[in-house]
């Protein structure tokens, strides 16, 4: 199981610098927030991945304070990768 999460998680990471070099090529110098925001949110989302496999292993409950810091790690990673993507959506200044 813990094996198939890091793939997953790696996956997305290498999804994750495809877009952010995409992004730097296209825009350059402008699209470098976005592409360190990409990454960086695709990054924190390993809380997700933890939290899952923690789960899965009962290491942790749903209560556990561990459980509870991942998922608020990943929901923050979720929010700063979707604050990249809108950088996608911007027009060329």
């Amino acid at each position: 199981m813990a094996l198939a999460v890091g793939i997953l998680w790696l996956a997305q990471v290498g999804v994750a610098l495809a877009l952010a070099a995409w992004l730097l090529w296209l825009r350059g110098r402008v699209g470098l927030y976005s592409a360190v925001l990409i990454v960086a949110g695709s990054l924190l989302c390993f809380g997700f991945y933890s939290a899952v496999v923690g789960l899965a292993e009962n290491t942790w409950t749903r209560s556990s304070p561990g459980f509870l810091i991942a998922v608020a790690v990943g929901t923050l990673g979720e929010g700063i990768f979707v604050t990249g993507l809108l950088g996608l959506r911007r027009a060329h200044a």
